[in-house]
This record gives structure tokens, C-alpha cells and sequence, in this order.
């Protein structure tokens, strides 16, 4: 979350509408996959009593549903094409090329690190040794939660026009104003 805040913050100050816009859908997108990844590692947590990655291992093996989920919210997060993370990270650093080379190679550090991190936690949680051999699956109560929040995922993946086209006009006014244009 910190680096997607961060990209944020690189999009609104680069001042330029597309990076603008990148920051704006990022934040709808950070929030809807950030959300179903917290939502994942909360029923993680109650089936495990446990936060500690070097105490669970090998969940695909017994929840490859809540492994599969997560990794869907993990790859949406870490910036998979056609997942919004993609859409968004792409305007931000089309934005700072714009505006600033050198933030736009730093962003791309950021990101690299950031993905390297969801990598890693995926791993240490889902894959290698079963450590919670009675660990159940995610129930049909379970997939009413994260069935639309996976939807919406994939629609913003790809189809982020859907909420670009209704930012633009404001977001134009709101560039063109911090600049120091006028009305």
C-alpha cells in the first residue's frame, strides 16, 4: 500500500493530466484490489490464528480457492497487464516521463520492489511445506464477498475507460488550474 500511495503522490504532482489521471483510477483500483487482498489474508488469519508468513506455507495445497483468489488480487496489485494495476501504474509513469525522467526511473524501482515484496509474501503464504494441514477452504458465504470484488477487478483490468472518461473533464480544469491558469 505504501509504494501504490506513493505512485499516487508521483501522479498528482507531476501536474500533468495524464498522470493526474493515472493517480485518480490507481486510487479506485488500489482500493478494490488492495481491499480483496486484505479481505483474503483476514480469512487467512481466522482460519490460522496466525499473521506470522514463517508459520504458514503450502495454503494452496489445502485452500486452492483462497490461493487463487489472492493471487488474482497479488498480480492485480503487483501490476499484471490487463488488471487495473497495469492501467494506472502506466499513466502515472507516462505523466512523469512528461514531467521528470528521473521520477519516472525511480517509480520504476518503486515497482519492481513492490512486486518483488507481493512475490515473496505469496510464496512464503501459499507455496513450499504445508505447515496448516487442517485448514479449510473459503466457503460459497465466502465467495459472495469476493466474486463482485474480483469482477471489478477484471473490468477495470480492462476497461479502465470506466471511470477515466468521467475524470477527465475535472481533472483537465483541476491541471490546467494548479499551473496557474485561470478559469
Amino acid at each position: 500500500s505504501l509504494s501504490h500511495m506513493g505512485m499516487m503522490a508521483l501522479g498528482i504532482f507531476s501536474l500533468t493530466s495524464v498522470g493526474v489521471l493515472g493517480a485518480t483510477f490507481y486510487m479506485v483500483a488500489h482500493g478494490l484490489m488492495i481491499g480483496g487482498l486484505f479481505l483474503v489474508l483476514g480469512m487467512i488469519e481466522n482460519r490460522t490464528g496466525t499473521r506470522d508468513i514463517r508459520e504458514l506455507g503450502g495454503l494452496n495445497h489445502t485452500a486452492p480457492r483462497l490461493a487463487a483468489y489472492f493471487l488474482f488480487f497479488a498480480l492485480g496489485a503487483l501490476g499484471l497487464p490487463g488488471l487495473p494495476g497495469f492501467a494506472g501504474e502506466y499513466m502515472i509513469i507516462q505523466g512523469l516521463v512528461a514531467h521528470q525522467l528521473v521520477f519516472a526511473l525511480i517509480a520504476g524501482v518503486v515497482l519492481t520492489l513492490a512486486a518483488w515484496y507481493m512475490i515473496r509474501v505469496f510464496k512464503g503464504v501459499m507455496q513450499g511445506p504445508v505447515r496448516q494441514k487442517t485448514l479449510r477452504d473459503i466457503v460459497a458465504t465466502q465467495v459472495v464477498w469476493l466474486v463482485p470484488l474480483a469482477g471489478l477487478v477484471a473490468l477495470l483490468g480492462v476497461w479502465p475507460a470506466a471511470i477515466t472518461t468521467h475524470a477527465v473533464p475535472s481533472l483537465y480544469h483541476a491541471v490546467h488550474l494548479a499551473k496557474g491558469g485561470s478559469f
